[in-house]
């Protein structure tokens, strides 16, 4: 699987050919929602129509693994709004979309417009309605809830950002990528002309890196991998580990199981529906 991620707007029928004879088998648009008003509210360039323009070239072009993003939760978007943007994308039959709350990145001209009282989100009651109405539309279409915020078709789920959540090694390529390899995480420069210059002098284009500790490393396993809704398969972390899961958590998986937040068995590990809705008090704990 290798998978480019683009913008409604930016594709034409050259690009999508180059993209597909370089090997690229699946494109990611960040379509965010398909009300125009909303779209505007949050600064995006693109509209629906854009959308629609685009996701037609992909199809022609041949590529048969599409996602797209959309995001709740955006300013003064309603219930009806959400459940509008969704259906219209089960009408196109796409193999995978992605379902993410809205995040205010700091320093970002929505979280200055929104300290300003320039834009008004959805309360959180809301905002979790807004969840559970999409949750519900796709998989009662056919999407498969795999991980928190992602649906597939059968055999479309998306292989990387597997292996991102089961701690695999991985590799990024262009600005700012990350990677993951032999414990150690390391990403690219920001800047072009230092990815450039890095480059034509004989040398990998990587910024900086960090080595992640066995404590450290066990805490992204299990953070990651409770994102997934099968959870973590507990004889998977004893073969990585050399140890069972037990043993260096069990307080915290009693806890947790006992407020209802975990459900445990033999196998797996894995969120309660409460839990996915209070995820980040359980990872809280799980911190080193």
């Amino acid at each position: 699987e290798i998978t480019i991620e683009a913008n409604p707007g930016t594709l034409d029928d050259e690009k999508l050919k180059i993209y597909k004879e370089a090997g690229i088998n699946r494109i990611s648009l960040g379509v965010q929602s398909l009300d125009d008003r909303l779209l505007e509210s949050i600064g995006r360039t693109h509209t629906s129509k854009d959308f629609y323009k685009s996701f037609e070239k992909i199809r022609k072009i041949g590529f048969n693994n599409v996602n797209v993003d959309l995001i709740f939760g955006l300013p003064n978007q309603t219930l009806e709004d959400c459940e509008k943007s969704l259906r219209e994308m089960v009408k196109l039959d796409l193999e995978h979309i992605s379902y993410y709350s809205l995040i205010l990145e700091e320093n970002t001209l929505l979280e200055k417009w929104h300290k300003e009282g320039k834009i008004i989100l959805p309360d959180e009651e809301l905002e979790r309605e807004m969840y559970y109405l999409g949750k519900d539309i796709l998989k009662n279409n056919g999407y498969k809830h795999y991980e928190i915020s992602n649906f597939a078709k059968e055999g479309y789920e998306s292989q990387h950002n597997l292996f991102y959540w089961q701690l695999k090694p991985y590799i990024g390529f262009g600005l700012s990528s990350h990677s993951n390899l032999n414990n150690k995480r390391f990403w690219n420069y920001s800047k072009l002309k230092d990815y450039y210059y890095t480059i034509d002098n004989g040398k990998f284009p990587i910024a900086g890196n960090e080595y992640i500790n066995r404590e450290m490393e066990i805490a992204e396993y299990l953070i990651m991998g409770l994102r997934l809704i099968d959870g973590i398969d507990k004889n998977d972390f004893s073969s990585r580990f050399n140890t069972n899961v037990e043993n260096i958590y069990e307080n915290v998986l009693i806890k947790h199981k006992e407020n209802g937040l975990l459900d445990i068995d033999e196998k797996n590990i894995r969120f309660t529906t409460k839990g996915l809705d209070l995820s980040n008090k359980v990872y809280v704990d799980l911190l080193p």
